[in-house]
């Protein structure tokens, strides 16, 4: 496996003049259609945009709680946040400026960004995304994100 290098750090700064934060590309660009769910579960379109959207939505809450809590654990109290038009950065405010960092900063920001990519990966394999529909049950005509939130909190 390659190094991880100070150039290897993306930066984001929301607008010119701002100042720049670490951060990870964290878009998502491969996650089941609609069609490859309404094949997999026999379902309606509609109800198959519907089951997508919930497992979309579980994922990503369940991703940036697992993505705070990783930071903290490697870089202490920073804030991380999503930032972007579509929210696709993962961005780390309060830690030193990058060109400080020394070799066990660096090696911790690769391993973060890994970790994360991997996590990533992982929660929108067909096989990972399918397996949650078909746990919550959003691929049923009556199957609500609402319903299902609550029931895992209780």
């Amino acid at each position: 496996m390659r190094r991880f290098t100070k150039a290897d750090v993306e930066m984001y700064s929301g607008g010119y003049g701002r100042a720049g934060h670490p951060a990870i590309n964290v878009k998502v660009h491969d996650f089941p259609s609609a069609d490859e769910i309404e094949d997999r579960f026999g379902c309606s379109e509609a109800t198959a945009m519907k089951a997508g959207e919930y497992a979309f939505a579980m994922e990503q809450e369940v991703f940036w709680e697992g993505a705070k809590e990783l930071a903290r654990e490697l870089f202490g109290n920073v804030k991380v946040y999503s930032a972007g038009r579509s929210g696709g950065w993962l961005v780390v405010e309060g830690l030193p400026d990058v060109g400080s960092w020394d070799a066990i900063t660096v090696s911790a920001w690769g391993r973060f960004e890994r970790q994360l990519k991997a996590d990533i990966a992982s929660r929108t394999s067909k096989d990972s995304v399918f397996d949650g529909i078909e746990a919550n049950e959003w691929a049923m005509d009556d199957a609500s994100l609402t319903a299902m939130l609550v029931a895992a909190s209780a």
